[in-house]
């Protein structure tokens, strides 16, 4: 402006008075709260989003490192010069050197990954790790089987000190039972084991179990806890559709009908990772201990037999999940004396993203068959897994 001329030609403009401070705080604190607040929030969002990616990073470095590892041979299987996707997805399972009918799913031993690193791996090396979706043994009792049969619930137990023997052959100790319901679609996963502890002054008794009752139940099993040689196995001490009521009375004088556990169906419901489903395989697992060399009860013959080869014949019934959320109905035959280490690819290739259900019924083999349980081979293993 020229000197003088009273005039300050710039332009005034409007102030929104609500987008700053006035007054003495103005000259400290130019915005307003929620204005620092919003900047406050871009700026940690900043940094996250910086920590996150270096954090990425580190772990995909990581997987990157463990993917350029070759492995020597650790095992009795040669897997010398394995890189670690080849070793780790395709290591045998290990079985308990005594395993009995009647042990539980963690006799099995392997390495699979969490489900956390299955889904880093696959992000960072777009690759899948081995996922286990489910399993078929005969000697274990079936602690996660989808048929929709639910276990009961122990309410009671309790012993009665009796005069005599005849009356009540149940000793002092802690004896524990689990109870199971089988309906139409099959037989129900174990309850949970409910103990009674007898003093040693009460020599003669009998344990008297009661439960809830289950709808479309037809009969129950009452399954009585044991131990031999340090090895605990669940034997069933009810005969089929003889228990017609929610009630068990145990007087120790069923070991002509001892039956040993029969059912073998562990599901995991795990999910894979790849948006596009993977193959899935039935698989014959290799395994380094396979022999049971002190039998609480004895098996038959035919589980003696070859070493390297299933025993008895099965087929299995499975619903699988397909990415889209539709379902298909396969049925895979694995046929007696078929090698250890196996695999079957399922449906030609077809991709799937989980397995909902399994089932199975008997194919060939010598087998004890009672009602829908089956009597098999300790050898007898399949896996379902997305890995040959």
């Amino acid at each position: 402006n020229s000197p003088g001329s009273g005039l300050d030609p710039t332009e005034i403009i409007s102030i929104d008075s609500s987008m700053k401070f006035v007054g003495p705080e103005s000259v400290d604190q130019p915005f307003t709260t929620n204005q620092i607040e919003a900047i406050n929030s871009y700026y940690i969002n900043m940094l996250n989003t910086k920590t996150t990616i270096n954090y990425n990073k580190v772990l995909f470095d990581f997987c990157d490192t463990l993917k350029n590892i070759i492995f020597e041979d650790i095992s009795e299987y040669d897997y010398s010069g394995s890189t670690f996707y080849d070793y780790w997805n395709h290591r045998p399972i290990t079985r308990a050197t005594y395993l009995q009918y009647g042990v539980q799913w963690d006799d099995f031993e392997r390495f699979e990954f969490s489900e956390g690193f299955k889904k880093l791996w696959n992000d960072s090396e777009g690759e899948q790790l081995l996922t286990t979706f489910g399993i078929f043994s005969g000697n274990l009792m079936d602690s996660a089987f989808t048929s929709g049969v639910e276990s009961p619930v122990i309410s009671s137990i309790a012993y009665t000190k009796v005069s005599d023997s005849s009356l009540g052959a149940i000793s002092p100790g802690t004896w524990s039972y689990a109870v199971t319901a089988i309906t139409a679609s099959g037989e129900s996963p174990l309850s949970e084991f409910s103990s009674v502890s007898i003093p040693s002054n009460s020599s003669n008794n009998y344990v008297t179990i009661n439960w809830n009752s289950i709808s479309g139940a037809t009969y129950y099993n009452v399954y009585r806890r044991i131990s031999s040689a340090s090895l605990v196995s669940d034997i069933r001490i009810t005969d089929d559709n003889e228990l017609l009521t929610n009630i068990f009375i145990d007087i120790g004088n069923n070991s002509s009908f001892l039956k040993t556990t029969r059912r073998g169906i562990v599901l995991t419901n795990k999910e894979i990772y790849s948006d596009v489903g993977s193959e899935f395989y039935a698989v014959v697992p290799k395994q380094k201990n396979l022999s049971s060399s002190i039998p609480i009860l004895r098996l038959q013959d035919s589980v003696d037999s070859d070493g390297d080869q299933t025993n008895n014949g099965i087929r299995l019934f499975l619903t699988l999940e397909k990415p889209d959320q539709s379902t298909e109905d396969i049925t895979i035959d694995i046929e007696s004396g078929t090698s250890l280490g196996s695999s079957f690819i399922i449906n030609n290739g077809t991709k799937y993203s989980k397995l909902l259900d399994m089932k199975v019924s008997i194919l060939d083999g010598d087998l004890d068959l009672v009602g829908s349980r089956i009597n098999w081979s300790f050898k007898d293993v399949v896996m379902i897994q997305n890995l040959s």
